[in-house]
């Protein structure tokens, strides 16, 4: 019992590490296996959690 509610106590973490660099980049972010938050727009999945930015925080492409 004490496992899994270390492993959810960890992917609560996560999420919340996710939406808070959603917020802060201006873009979606993935939640890998390893509970790591990546970029989407640099990072390949599988991804256990995607996590999408609010629409009025996103950043707008670069159109070099």
């Amino acid at each position: 019992m004490t496992d899994s509610l270390n492993m959810s106590d960890e992917y609560s973490v996560a999420v919340e590490s996710a939406t808070v660099m959603a917020e802060m980049m201006g873009q979606d972010v993935g939640i890998h296996h390893d509970l790591r938050p990546v970029l989407l727009s640099e990072s390949d999945g599988p991804y256990l959690e995607i996590i999408r930015c609010p629409q009025a925080l996103k950043k707008a492409a670069d159109t070099d």
